[in-house]
Formats: C-alpha cells, structure tokens, sequence
C-alpha cells in the first residue's frame, strides 16, 4: 500500500507539474525534452500500480520501455538549457534511435526468446553502460558549460546561480535514481536473476517525490522568466550595481613603489572613486565609445589616469578590457529592457552600445548573460506581455 501511494504520487505531482509548466510563454529552466521525460517518469509509476500485474498488456515488462528513452531526454535537456534553445531539433531525434531499438528487441525477445539462453545478461549488460554513457556525458556537459559560467553583473548571475543550483540538483537526483536501478540489475547480473530494474522502485519513487516538490516550490523553475525577473528588478536596488566585481578591501600585496604612494590616499576615496565609475558607465553611457581608453575616463572622472589604473589593478575582479565589455553589455540589457529594439535591429544595438559589430557583440552577451540577445529580448517581450 505505502509502495503504491508513492507511485501514485509522483504520477499525480508529475502531470501536475508538466501542465502548470507548459502553460508558461517563457520559462529559461524548461524545455521540452524535460517535459517529455516528466511525463513519461509519471506515466511509469502509474503504470506499475494500475496495470503491471497484466501480463497479457506487456508480458514480462523490462526496464527499457520505460528507462532507456529518459537518458536521451535529460541529455538533451540539458544540452538545449545550455544553448538556450527552446525547438526540438531534427538531428537531436538520433539519440532516441538505439533506446528505441533496444526497447523493441527487448519486448521481441520476451516474446520469442531468439536471443537465446543468455539473452537477459546481455540486454541487461547493454543497459547498465548505455546509461552510464549517457549519465557520464550529462555530468562533463553540466561541469563545463553550466556549473563554471559566471557573471560579473550581479542580477546575471544571480539567473547563473539559479541555473547551476537546480541543474545539481537535477543531477544529483538522476544520479542516485540511476545508482538504485544499476545496483539492482548489477545484482540480477551476479545471482541470474531479473527483476526488470523494479526492485526498490518506491526509493526512486521518493527523489522524484523530492524533484516535483522543489519544482512547486521554487517559482523561477515553475514559472520561469517571469519569476525570476522580478528578482533581477530588486538586485538592481543594490548599492553598487555591479558590487561582485569590486574589491573594497586592500588584499593583493602591493610590491611596487608608486602604487605603494597611492595606497593610503586612494583607499580614503574608493567608495568615491567606484561610484563615480559606475555612475560614468551606468547613467552617463560613457563607454558607448569603442575605442575609449583609460587616460579618457580618468578625465572624465577628474581623477590622475594612475588612479584609475590603481583601482583596476587592486580593487577589481576584472580587467579594464573585460570592465569595457561587461558594461556594454550592461548597457545592452537595458536598452533591450526599454524596448529598443523594436524600432532597431540587434546590429544596430550593437553599434549603439559600442561594439564594432554584431558577431562580438553577440559572443560577449552569451558569455555574460549566458542568453542569446534575441532570446533575452523574447523573455522581456513576454513578461511585459
């Protein structure tokens, strides 16, 4: 009874979960892929309690119906979450060929046994490295390209954090989901048994009970872009906009002798000096200018060009060069926030923040936001909406 109320459950959560999310115009954390395998994992425990005990339906049920398709999934999930991609692709549809197969001479086999005497060793050998294959390629594709991204724009990478906290959790439950299925089939290997990857279903029954439960309670994952916007709107409210990327505190060793001179008299002016950057870069738009230097800023601040050298040497994260890039970037989303880009084109845009053209531009915006242009203006579109 307990075993069936939990199945129940994560059918019931499962279902819920994928209507609510596919009602939404625009959620960055979802796409299709996890939607398809939220309602093929809801279908499976409901399954195993209205209809398992048929034999007649499916004789002998396997493991590879239902499982096999759901590595794909979460790959290309994650793979489309990395490039921001909402669209099923006609080439991604190749991973979902060998599952397929699999599946079928699976259930052929149940029926006809032509594989012979030793037939479950073998499908179920082929299972257990097809999905560590696919979870090993998961776990190196989240490593390089979720769990390292980082922003120096604060609300980005708030979107970032967001991202890379729900993307481990996600894996950690795929992880412990597949240990509890390997470990049952490894063990059917050792004592020529065959359970069908159910044995002890009800412990992944209860990571998924955790998984929809933290989707209903975490909006941005449940409701998206929407959600998560506002919390953007608030980061916005902070004292330095781009507070991460300032070092406040002396902590880099000063070894040479003129900047040990200007270390006394700068850091009685930091909070000065570094708000009066970001009110340059931020209100008046002063790096519009492609080729803007330091010895130009350092003038329109009214401070020596050391000074400014000093501070970006000390007390900041990131270099001038990489300072430029970020603020125009910066200064992008706010254009794209106040509808520039209805009347203009994204080279325009380009153009106007201060990139010679559209390719750097773009490939900064996707550094820096982890977003497409067109992407991020489709998500504004669509919360105004």
């Amino acid at each position: 009874m307990i075993e069936n109320f939990i199945f129940i459950t994560v059918g019931i959560l499962g279902l819920t979960i994928t209507y609510i999310i596919s009602r939404q115009k625009t959620n960055r954390t979802i796409n299709t892929y996890l939607l398809f395998a939220f309602v093929l994992i809801s279908f499976r425990f409901l399954f195993e309690v209205f209809f398992s005990h048929y034999k007649f339906i499916v004789p002998r049920l396997s493991i590879t119906p239902f499982f096999a398709i759901t590595f794909p999934m979460f790959y290309l999930y994650f793979l489309n979450l990395v490039n921001d991609s909402k669209k099923i692709k006609k080439k991604e549809l190749v991973h979902f060929i060998f599952p397929i197969v699999l599946g079928c001479v699976n259930l052929l086999n149940n029926q006809f046994d032509f594989l012979g005497i030793h037939s479950t060793k073998l499908l179920t050998s082929i299972f257990i490295f097809y999905s560590i294959f696919y979870t090993t390629n998961i776990f190196l594709l989240l490593k390089n390209s979720v769990w390292k991204r980082n922003s120096k724009i604060i609300f980005i990478n708030k979107h970032n954090t967001i991202i890379r906290n729900w993307t481990i959790f996600l894996f950690l439950i795929i992880i412990m989901s597949v240990a509890r299925l390997l470990i049952f089939l490894f063990l059917d290997l050792i004592n020529n048994g065959y359970s069908g990857g159910k044995n002890k279903l009800w412990i992944s029954g209860l990571f998924f009970i955790i998984l929809f439960i933290k989707i209903l309670s975490t909006p941005e994952i449940l409701y998206g872009y929407n959600a998560l916007y506002k919390k953007i709107q608030e980061q916005k409210k902070s004292n330095f906009v781009l507070n991460e990327i300032w070092i406040l505190s002396q902590k880099k060793r000063i070894n040479n002798q003129q900047d040990f001179l200007l270390q006394d008299k700068i850091n009685a002016n930091l909070e000065k000096y570094v708000t009066n950057i970001e009110r340059l870069a931020l209100i008046e738009r002063g790096f519009r200018n492609q080729k803007i230097t330091t010895t130009e800023v350092a003038k329109k601040l009214d401070i020596p060009k050391s000074h400014l050298k000093y501070i970006f040497k000390y007390h900041s994260k990131i270099s001038f060069t990489e300072f430029k890039k970020l603020i125009k970037i910066h200064d992008s989303l706010h254009l794209i926030e106040s509808g520039y880009l209805k009347l203009n084109t994204l080279e325009g845009l380009a153009i106007k923040v201060g990139f010679a053209s559209y390719n750097p531009f773009f490939t900064s915006f996707k550094e820096i936001t982890g977003s497409s242009p067109q992407a991020y203006n489709k998500e504004i579109k669509a919360y105004k909406d």
